[in-house]
């Protein structure tokens, strides 16, 4: 929740933080300077947890300026208010106060603008928070909660670990608090967990990493598939299997968490690309090709791969906890195909229209307790307990990623800067 700023003071300049060094004939002195407290949230009308402000931490300020700085606070966005709008430096060098949320959900903004009192020198930056209220769908355009990509949760040990802005963060308690876990200079496109506890984040480089403890205790597992740094589609499923896939590039799997890797050696075609790996209860192993627009079936622990029985048109699929295999299908709208059989014989269970079809298809289902819910991009979120009755919970737009946390909180996401939508779910 900081952001930190180098610069050269200037006499007589202006210039936002984003512009240093100043440009000028005379350099005085260097300076370092932070801001803190930014990405917060809180529920609407109430204080952030943490004081916002800025920090001058440098050399020089210890051993005294001739000048006395200060910071104005401005809210550009939010209709909130904070304890003081001019705070001046103390002796070492913090100049913070408390923010206030608005009372209504979504974005707040507050401007800080640091100078010194013989108007020599000024600079301004912007921090955000975003403000909630329980209970009703909130609407953000930007901040931690605006593009949330993934997210593995624990309902047991009340806790969920999601990738936010690309970046990974741990929510425990009753806010939406989120904490930063990254403790290597990465970011990352998915989490998963097995059922030992172990998280896996695959970063964009190509690498892997597991975390023992959901918190610190990192473990590098390097490239699951060899020679190659981007992004790749990552699933563990319940008995433990760690699988790795990208287009052109194969699939890849590991029984042992991630210390050894086989390659799947056929049925997989060149710049196949595959979804999430599912197991299914006769042991077998099903997943997805984009590539194809049919299901693959693995028999033989993820070696061998054969096209599987799939209704016409289908986009993606899901397996239910029992499972019944769901796909979606595009055809004049969109339909859900449902199988109660392990694939043999499908029904359709449900169609409507949209104007959109840009799945994240990792995202389009999710199960929270004893429910089930889909995302329809450009239609709605639908949930239902047998994949026979449905309800419609709202309607989208552009939104592609579903995830809900541990605590039963929705979160309906776009690319980031796109409209989110979070149902905030107050704990029982």
């Amino acid at each position: 929740m900081k952001k930190i700023l180098s610069f050269l003071l200037i006499p007589l300049a202006l210039f936002s933080c984003e512009k240093y060094p100043f440009e000028g004939n005379e350099t005085l002195e260097t300076m370092n300077f932070e801001a803190t407290g930014n990405n917060q949230t809180a529920q609407a009308g109430t204080y952030l947890a943490d004081s916002v402000g800025i920090y001058i931490y440098s050399q020089q300020f210890k051993y005294g300026f001739d000048k006395v700085f200060y910071t104005r606070a401005e809210i550009l966005e939010g209709e909130g208010s904070v304890d003081e709008e001019t705070i001046f430096a103390n002796a070492e060098g913090k100049m913070f106060t408390r923010w206030k949320l608005g009372t209504n959900p979504g974005n707040n903004i507050l401007k800080l603008t640091i100078s010194d009192t013989k108007g020599t020198y000024s600079s301004s930056l912007q921090i955000e928070a975003s403000s909630y209220i329980f209970g009703e769908w909130n609407t953000f355009l930007s901040g931690v909660l605006n593009n949330v990509t993934d997210m593995v949760t624990d309902t047991v040990n009340y806790r969920s670990i999601m990738i936010s802005n690309n970046k990974l963060r741990k929510i425990t308690d009753n806010s939406f608090q989120a904490r930063t876990l990254n403790t290597i200079n990465t970011i990352f496109h998915s989490v998963e967990k097995d059922e030992l506890g172990n998280i896996y984040v695959g970063s964009y480089d190509g690498r892997m990493y597991k975390i023992l403890d959901w918190e610190s205790w990192w473990q590098p597992i390097g490239r699951p598939i060899p020679n190659y740094s981007g992004e790749y589609e990552l699933t563990v499923t319940p008995d433990n299997f760690v699988w790795a896939s990208c287009e052109a590039k194969g699939l890849y799997f590991s029984k042992d968490g991630g210390q050894s890797w086989q390659k799947a050696t056929s049925g997989i075609i060149a710049n196949e690309k595959l979804g999430r790996i599912f197991r299914l209860s006769d042991g077998s192993y099903i997943t997805f090709s984009e590539t194809r627009d049919t299901l693959l079936q693995s028999i033989d622990g993820g070696l061998n791969w054969v096209p599987f029985n799939t209704p016409e048109n289908s986009r993606l699929c899901y397996v239910a906890e029992n499972s019944e295999i769901l796909t979606v299908a595009e055809e004049n709208g969109f339909s859900i195909y449902r199988s109660t059989d392990l694939g043999q014989n499908y029904s359709k269970v449900y169609s409507g229209t949209t104007t959109n079809l840009n799945f994240s298809p990792a995202h389009t289902f999710a199960k929270y307790r004893d429910f089930y819910y889909i995302l329809i991009p450009g239609a709605e979120i639908l949930k239902t307990t047998d994949f026979t009755q449905f309800e419609k919970l709202r309607s989208t737009d552009i939104q592609k990623y579903l995830n809900i946390d541990h605590r039963g909180t929705f979160f309906v996401c776009g690319e980031y800067g796109q409209t989110a939508y979070i149902l905030s779910s107050k704990t029982e």
